[in-house]
């Protein structure tokens, strides 16, 4: 009989698509994917970005080290907190570091076989784009385009886990979405840690990988990862002509973490908010409806009310459409982890106060959108309930007999705080 594998994926694009890759892998070795109860072996992919996430992940493998199944632990949280990981499941079947993807399958049957205790953790990044790989959505295709990070934030622990940044090669990366957009994939996603850095190690850029992407000829979205303030600012001009192109989501990830340039020199981040604030306004006076999205850290131990003060009004200025707001924790390793924390009594007030600002920065930038129509790509299809993306990578619920995959017209009748609501008005396919 096929042995059935149940899946449970932590983090961000990047550990969804490693998810991909791992599904693949085994469903091309024969392996079932199933639901947890029926399965023969659980794999969980972890994320050791945020603390809060790390304690779902130990309270997950603490439930599953009770259960008489083997357990395979992967992911980033591996790297970073292995300890922790032995302490909650100490019956794991195996724990594999980020670089051990290609491996999986060897010793998934390893594991089914009996073995326990088996550690993997090779230091060399793996060549990921050409591992068979099984997409969660079969429009979309989520593409790593570099592994670590060539900054060293003291906040943040993906030093420790990707000790060396590493790009891959540009003719892989085209090969890879080439033959994704024959397969009828829509959307492109380039993830990393910084999309800005990819080519640093290679003599070329970000740039000229978009560039040749969007020459394929193909009717597709692209949608451009993350991408640390310091990069936006150093290719401004090339990102402009760039954006220009249909081809090409108006969304631009740029995490700031605090409007405060004494708090952003104490997180050893390389660039001031002022240069920030001019880069993503000379975008938006070229591109109105260009969407923004912004990370902020709330309470970084050297963080006053008076930074924090900075911060709110930096994001006044900037107006981003989505800011994803976290409160410090301090990760191993790092050094801000020896820094000590503000007391959660004089957090509580800011993280209220932001949430409030910017839940109301996005209803106004939402509402620019509302009684006009605009393209729409549809990307998931649930009972009668469809969404979508707009051409700035807005989320629009609608209703109806709509294909999935499929470009459309849309009429955006009503603007929430996170995502708009319309009704097709015209059916665009090529």
């Amino acid at each position: 009989m096929k042995k059935k594998f149940w899946i449970k994926t932590y983090g961000c694009a990047l550990n969804q698509s490693n998810t991909e890759i791992i599904t693949g892998q085994l469903r091309n070795a024969g392996f079932v994917q199933s639901r947890k109860e029926e399965s023969d072996l659980i794999i969980i992919n972890t994320c050791g970005v945020k603390k809060p996430t790390e304690d779902k992940i130990l309270f997950k493998l603490k439930k599953l080290s009770k259960i008489n199944k083997p357990v395979i632990v992967a992911g980033c949280l591996t790297k970073l907190h292995l300890s922790a990981i032995i302490k909650a499941i100490p019956n794991y079947g195996a724990i594999l570091g980020p670089y051990a993807i290609n491996k999986i399958v060897e010793i998934s049957r390893k594991v089914l076989n009996g073995e326990r205790g088996i550690l993997y953790f090779p230091n060399k990044p793996v060549p990921k784009l050409h591992l068979p790989k099984e997409r969660i959505n079969k429009f979309r295709e989520i593409i790593q385009i570099s592994e670590g990070c060539p900054f060293n934030c003291t906040y943040c622990a993906e030093k420790k886990i990707y000790e060396t940044f590493y790009s891959y090669e540009a003719k892989d990366i085209l090969s890879k979405v080439s033959n994704s957009l024959k397969a009828e994939v829509k959307e492109i996603y380039l993830s990393s840690l910084d999309t800005g850095a990819y080519g640093l190690d290679l003599k070329t850029t970000i740039i000229d990988l978009l560039k040749r992407i969007i020459a394929l000829p193909y009717k597709f979205k692209i949608r451009l990862g993350m991408m640390n303030p310091y990069f936006a600012r150093k290719y401004l001009h090339e990102l402009i002509k760039v954006y220009s192109s249909q081809k090409m989501y108006l969304f631009l990830h740029v995490p700031i973490q605090s409007g405060s340039n004494k708090v952003l020199e104490d997180m050893n981040r390389p660039y001031k908010i002022e240069e920030v604030i001019s880069t993503l306004k000379t975008l938006r006076s070229k591109f109105p409806l260009l969407t923004i999205v912004t990370d902020v850290i709330v309470g970084y131990p050297t963080e006053t009310e008076e930074d924090f003060n900075k911060t709110l009004q930096a994001l006044k200025e900037i107006k981003p459409d989505k800011v994803n707001i976290s409160k410090f924790f301090p990760r191993p390793g790092t050094k801000a982890s020896t820094l000590p924390l503000i007391p959660p009594h004089k957090l509580k007030p800011r993280i209220k106060k932001l949430r409030k600002v910017t839940e109301s920065i996005s209803l106004e930038r939402n509402m620019k959108l509302v009684n006009s129509n605009h393209e729409v790509l549809i990307t998931e299809k649930k009972d009668k309930m469809v969404k979508g993306r707009l051409f700035n990578y807005k989320s629009i619920h609608l209703k109806g007999d709509i294909e999935a995959g499929e470009f459309y017209v849309a009429f955006v009748e009503q603007a929430l705080v996170n995502f708009l609501k319309g009704r097709v008005v015209v059916e665009n396919r090529e």
